[in-house]
């Protein structure tokens, strides 16, 4: 069964508010830069494309 937005929904949308709540939080505390809290949310997306692709 290959994954889909509708089979993931609303735990995909929780999920996505908890990375951004966290990468703003690090930014906001001085703990890491926009550019850092980018890469490191594009490094974490990839690794999970992967992994799904490996799975499926």
């Amino acid at each position: 069964m290959a994954w889909s937005i509708t089979h993931i929904g609303s735990a995909a949308a929780a999920g996505i508010l908890l990375i951004v709540a966290s990468a703003w939080s690090r930014v906001l505390l001085g703990e890491h830069t926009v550019a850092q809290t980018i890469a490191g949310a594009a490094a974490g997306a990839t690794t999970a494309a992967a992994v799904l692709a490996l799975i499926s």
